[in-house]
């Protein structure tokens, strides 16, 4: 049976910091404030998450993008707030991610409040 949730604190105050955050954090960032090596907080992330730093601090972007596409930004706009560095890379992160064009997402809105703003 799996886990349904991270219980290490450590990795529960670092995800709080990478959501709340302006600037992406660092491996070395987050290491340093759990107080571990990198080696060790890299591997205790994944296994408390399941997902690697690397795919979260990515959903975590793309998400941001999204919200922005949802408030009818244009998708250059949404790709630059979501922290991404151009329209090109998001769009190829979004199609892989979730099958279709951010412009085919951002045209069904109702799908696109449902899903991202709960």
């Amino acid at each position: 049976m799996g886990k349904n949730f991270s219980t290490d604190k450590r990795i529960v105050e670092s995800i709080k910091k990478l959501y709340v955050s302006l600037d992406r954090l660092t491996l070395t960032e987050l290491a340093k404030k759990a107080n571990i090596s990198t080696s060790r907080f890299r591997h205790l992330f994944k296994e408390e998450t399941g997902i690697p730093l690397s795919a979260y601090q990515l959903w975590l972007k793309t998400r941001k993008a999204i919200l922005y596409l949802i408030e009818n930004q244009k998708l250059i706009e949404a790709a630059y707030e979501g922290g991404f560095s151009d329209q090109a890379h998001f769009s190829r992160i979004f199609r892989r991610s979730f099958g279709l064009n951010p412009s085919e997402f951002q045209k069904n809105k109702s799908f696109s409040i449902k899903i991202f703003k709960e």
